[in-house]
C-alpha cells in the first residue's frame, strides 16, 4: 500500500499551521527555550556528554534532527536527553546509564506510530526525577516503569542489581548488549544462566561471594556463546544478501538446477 498525502499537506510549517494545530503553546516555548540553551555549546560543535556511542550518539542524532530523519524510537532517545540536560542543568553525571537504559528500553519496544511515541515520552517524564540515578531508581521493588514493554524493564531491573554489584558484571552486561543482534536485550542469558529464576523469587540478586563467582561464570559461558552463534547468523545473512545482489545484477536464471547469464 503507498501512503498519500492529504490534499492540504505541505511541507511548509508556518506560523498559521503551528497556531491551528495549538503546537506553540506557552509550554511547548518554554521547553524549545530551554532544550535550545541546554545543546548551545558556543560557535563549537554540539557537546559530547554520553561516553558510549552504541547507546546515545549525540552528533549523529543532532545531525539527524536537523534533516528531520529521525526513528520514532530515536525521536523518544532524543526527549529523555533533553530533558535529563534540561532537568540537571547540564549536570551529566549518571547520563551514561540513564541512556543506556532508555535506548535498551525504546529500542526492544513497538514504537510505530504518534500514539506510542507519546506514551513513551509520558513514561520517560515520570522518570526524570530519577534519571541522574537510575539504576536505584530500577532496583526499587515498588517502582513501577509505564508503557514499555515489561519484561524488557525487568531485565533492566535485574541488569541494574548486577552492574551497581561490581565492574566485572557492568563490563560483561554492556559488552554482549552490544552485539548488534540483540541491541541491548540480553534476558534469554539471564534465564540460561539461572539469574532470571532467582531474581523471579527473590526480588534481588543479592547471593553470596561464592554464588556471585558461579553466576558470572555462566552468564559469561553462555554470553559468549550466543554471541558467536548470532555473530555467524549476521554473517550468514549479509552473504546471502551480497549473492542476492550479485546474482540480480548479473541477470542469471536458474534452469534445471544450473546457473546460466
Amino acid at each position: 500500500m503507498v501512503a498519500r498525502k492529504l490534499k492540504d499537506y505541505t511541507d511548509n510549517l508556518t506560523y498559521h499551521i503551528y497556531k491551528r494545530f495549538e503546537i506553540l503553546t506557552k509550554d511547548a516555548v518554554s521547553y524549545l527555550i530551554d532544550a535550545l540553551d541546554a545543546l548551545s555549546n558556543g560557535d563549537k560543535k554540539i557537546q559530547i556528554h554520553v561516553n558510549e556511542k552504541y547507546y546515545f550518539d549525540e552528533e549523529h542524532c543532532f545531525k539527524s534532527v536537523l534533516k528531520h530523519d529521525l526513528t520514532l524510537p530515536q525521536r523518544v532517545q532524543f526527549h529523555a536527553y533533553l530533558k535529563f540536560l534540561i532537568s540537571h542543568k547540564r549536570k551529566v553525571d549518571g547520563i551514561d546509564q540513564w541512556m543506556r537504559v532508555i535506548h535498551n528500553l525504546s529500542e526492544n519496544t513497538v514504537i510505530d506510530g504518534a500514539d506510542e511515541v507519546a506514551r513513551a515520552i509520558k513514561s520517560i517524564e515520570k522518570l526524570i526525577p530519577y534519571s541522574n540515578n537510575i539504576l536505584e531508581y530500577l532496583k526499587g521493588t515498588k517502582n513501577p516503569i509505564d508503557f514499555f514493554l515489561s519484561r524488557q524493564v525487568q531485565e533492566e531491573k535485574i541488569k541494574a542489581h548486577l552492574i551497581t554489584k561490581s565492574e566485572d558484571w557492568g563490563n560483561e552486561i554492556v559488552k554482549i548488549e552490544k552485539h548488534p543482534y540483540f541491541k541491548g536485550q540480553i534476558l534469554f542469558i539471564f534465564e540460561f544462566s539461572g539469574i532470571l529464576e532467582y531474581f523471579e523469587q527473590h526480588g534481588y540478586c543479592d547471593w553470596s561471594s561464592t554464588d556471585n563467582s558461579e553466576y558470572l561464570s555462566r552468564f559469561k559461558k553462555y554470553a559468549n556463546g550466543a554471541g558467536a552463534v548470532f555473530q555467524s547468523i549476521l554473517k550468514s545473512s549479509s552473504d546471502i544478501d551480497y549473492y542476492l545482489i550479485d546474482f540480480k545484477q548479473r541477470k542469471c536464471w536458474r534452469v534445471n538446477r544450473r546457473f546460466s547469464c
